[in-house]
């Protein structure tokens, strides 16, 4: 039998995933920004992550916490230039962006590309 859940309480579910993730990735060395930056940054987010959330049975604080690792709280050049929020590479719709990105290879060496 599957159990019911409210929204209010699928919200407050993940809102404390999202607060516990935000604190570990703080942790671990994201650059520091302001706290209203940070609350922003979420707020844009926070609503598109849980509509997904919910469709797909996914963990919406998992998805904006990549977001914010992979652009640095909205602030990478391809976070603000191509609304790239998670460094995914081709193309949509035959649109794409090209530009220098920092990788690492499966023996952990640096390389950049574009």
């Amino acid at each position: 039998m599957i159990k019911q859940v409210s929204k209010n309480k699928i919200v407050k579910q993940f809102l404390l995933g999202l607060i516990i993730l935000v604190t570990l990735v703080g942790w671990m060395g994201t650059p520091r920004v302001a706290a209203s930056t940070q609350t922003s940054f979420i707020n844009k987010l926070g609503p598109n992550a849980l509509k997904v959330s919910q469709k797909y049975k996914l963990y919406g604080s998992v998805m904006v916490a990549q977001a914010i690792v992979e652009s640095g709280w909205g602030k990478s050049t391809l976070s603000k230039t191509a609304k790239n929020y998670y460094g995914i590479k081709g193309s949509y719709k035959g649109k794409s962006v090209s530009m220098r990105t920092a990788e690492y290879s499966s023996n952990g060496t640096l390389y950049y590309t574009n």
